[in-house]
């Protein structure tokens, strides 16, 4: 014979423990009959007012928008101006600029940005200054101290830069290590308001010719101890003086005079 068993009143009362309240049930169940009432008015209206708030948000920041737009130190093309025109100001990253506009203007080494709110931008360039030239033909190429070939001249007075290059472009890059050892010799001697004509290797040795046809000559290994013994001694030396040869022998300067 079958038993049934009847369900404890603790039973019940733990089914009534989890169940929602009475209160919160109705109003939950009234939500969803006002959604499914209005379900239609409801997935129509949002999206009209998502796109009326849009519209709103263009509407206020409208006056942002650049219209404006000063350079200097570059001549600005039509190019350059549509990657900044109509952009909203307040958007505006200078390190985006400066991607954007440095392939079209080789000789700027970077650009700076300012702001004029609401809707002028100010673009200044740097140019880039030529530190060497490389001779090619009747041409000078004018080097900066990055490396990078920016310009031509017929007449520059610049130091030749001793090192061979397959190819010599505009916008050709030099060896960063090729440079920086005569980029740190030549800026320090124009630093000491000296003319270098030229710079040229030999061996483990630079020497470098100055205006007054005298040449100093700098240990590779060496010579930034060299510079600033050199730095030193060119304190003594009178511009009446005449020189024929600088050299630095257990860490002392020789300066040899003509006769």
């Amino acid at each position: 014979m079958l038993k049934l068993r009847k369900k404890s009143a603790t039973g019940f009362q733990n089914k009534a423990k989890y169940s929602l309240p009475e209160g919160k049930g109705k109003k939950k169940r009234q939500l969803i009959k006002i959604y499914r009432k209005y379900k239609i008015f409801i997935l129509f209206t949002l999206p009209i007012l998502f796109i009326l708030f849009l519209i709103s948000i263009e509407l206020v920041f409208k006056p942002f928008s650049i219209t404006n737009i000063n350079s200097k130190n570059f001549t600005m093309t039509n190019a350059d101006k549509t990657i900044v025109t109509g952009k909203k100001l307040y958007l505006i990253n200078e390190q985006k600029i400066n991607s954007a506009l440095l392939p079209n203007h080789i000789e700027i080494q970077k650009f700076s940005i300012t702001k004029n709110y609401p809707s002028t931008i100010n673009i200044v360039g740097k140019k880039r200054e030529g530190v060497f030239k490389i001779k090619k033909g009747d041409t000078y190429y004018i080097v900066d101290d990055f490396g990078v070939i920016f310009s031509t001249d017929k007449t520059s007075k610049l130091p030749d830069l001793p090192v061979k290059i397959s190819t010599i472009n505009i916008g050709t890059k030099i060896d960063k290590q090729d440079l920086n050892l005569y980029t740190n010799i030549v800026k320090n001697l124009l630093d000491l308001k000296l003319t270098v004509k030229s710079v040229y290797l030999e061996g483990t040795y630079v020497y470098v010719v100055l205006k007054d046809n005298y040449t100093i000559r700098f240990d590779t290994n060496n010579y930034l101890n060299e510079i600033t013994m050199f730095k030193k001694a060119v304190t003594h030396i009178n511009s009446s003086d005449k020189i024929e040869d600088i050299r630095f022998v257990d860490n002392k300067v020789l300066i040899q005079y003509a006769r």
